[in-house]
């Protein structure tokens, strides 16, 4: 946070020409400014230690993960810092560790594009130790109640110790507005993107660039494959310019894309598949792939890609970690060229970048049709 704007942003730059392939490097990127520098994370993850009397609650100090109580966190949104900010008395009482993932509840109506309307929250807590009954019953006076203690607290789901099934309070689903301007709901404890005014941008991106390389004969719709498809962010925009396989390994994540998918009468272009991304088997003559790994990257898909007889013409590459965006990269490299290279600044006053590529399979550019 001690960098301007445009330091953050020529940095952040400098590190992904760094990490893409050699051949590439004088490739243009394009850099795609924040939506807000500050105000901007929709979700966190909030860490909670306790013994029985005051619950410590706040981030993991450096090199430590020991909780480090902070008074003011500027890049959380208002409604997602009151949340941090109510969570301690919560936990009074308790004993063990925890990790608390806050997220933001049903959207009110308004501008597609803000999200400073939303006032109510919901909590997905994963705890080792013990959790008094008071615990859960201050949870349930919140949501009775809903007091200046916990404003706003919509659900909470907490997994304790061994439990293989959350214990619900209220309704905990996460929802964000999606890049279609509707609600798309998440799922429970699963991923989305931290800022939703950013991800309006980077989804509404890779729907433009799927309608660029897709098929326009509607006699051939085109085929498209989505890994790592969570709950539909994309999902919902790729249908729209062809017949997508959506393939999501947490079944809680593919029910909510079902349903985001079925609100808005997608069923007919977009199949969900529970299956792991790592190890499904992608069709021959696909005209686009898809891929949002996590930051582990999408190593075993890259490879699968680099043996195919038929892989796909286009590849669209969103990343949110450089070091593996550079070694799937340098995996494709022999066979596939950048068509565009784009960074968006996601995560202002941090290390972190969000990437997206689009390749081009060598046949592609020698048959652009």
């Amino acid at each position: 946070m001690h960098l301007a704007t445009h330091a953050q942003t020529r940095i952040h730059v400098e590190h992904l020409r760094a990490a893409l392939p050699g051949a590439w490097s004088e490739h243009p990127i394009r850099s795609i400014p924040a939506a807000r520098e500050l105000g901007y994370r929709t979700r966190a993850r909030i860490h909670v230690r306790a013994s029985g009397g005051r619950a410590i609650v706040g981030m993991h100090a450096p090199s430590s993960h020991e909780p480090v109580e902070v008074d003011t966190c500027r890049v959380l949104h208002p409604t997602i810092e009151r949340a941090r900010l109510a969570l301690g008395p919560l936990f009074d009482g308790a004993h063990g560790t925890g990790e608390v993932e806050i997220a933001l509840g049903p959207l009110a109506t308004g501008d597609a594009n803000a999200n400073d309307d939303v006032s109510s929250f919901v909590l997905a807590v994963r705890w080792s130790g013990a959790l008094p009954a008071e615990v859960y019953a201050r949870f349930e006076r919140a949501l009775a109640s809903n007091t200046e203690t916990a404003e706003g607290l919509g659900g909470v789901s907490v997994v304790c110790g061994e439990a293989t099934r959350p214990a619900i309070i209220g309704d905990p689903t996460p929802w964000m507005r999606g890049a279609d301007g509707s609600p798309l709901r998440l799922a429970v404890g699963g991923f989305a993107q931290a800022s939703e005014q950013g991800n309006l941008l980077l989804a509404r991106r890779v729907g433009e660039l799927a309608a660029d390389v897709s098929s326009s004969t509607p006699a051939k719709p085109a085929n498209i494959v989505e890994l790592y498809a969570g709950a539909g962010n994309f999902t919902i925009l790729l249908a729209r310019h062809g017949r997508v396989v959506a393939v999501e390994a947490n079944a809680e994540a593919c029910r909510a894309a079902q349903d985001n998918v079925r609100t808005r009468d997608l069923s007919p272009e977009a199949k969900i598949v529970e299956a792991d991304a790592a190890t499904f088997a992608l069709p021959k003559g696909l005209r686009l792939l898809v891929l949002d790994p996590p930051r582990t990257g999408a190593r075993a898909a890259c490879e699968q890609l680099a043996t195919m007889r038929a892989p796909p013409r286009f590849v669209l590459y969103v990343s949110c970690d450089l070091a593996t965006l550079g070694r799937d990269l340098r995996i494709l490299s022999p066979t596939y060229r950048p068509r565009a290279i784009e960074a968006f600044e996601l995560f202002p006053q941090t290390s972190h970048l969000e990437t997206l590529v689009l390749l081009a399979h060598e046949r592609s550019e020698r048959h652009p049709s």
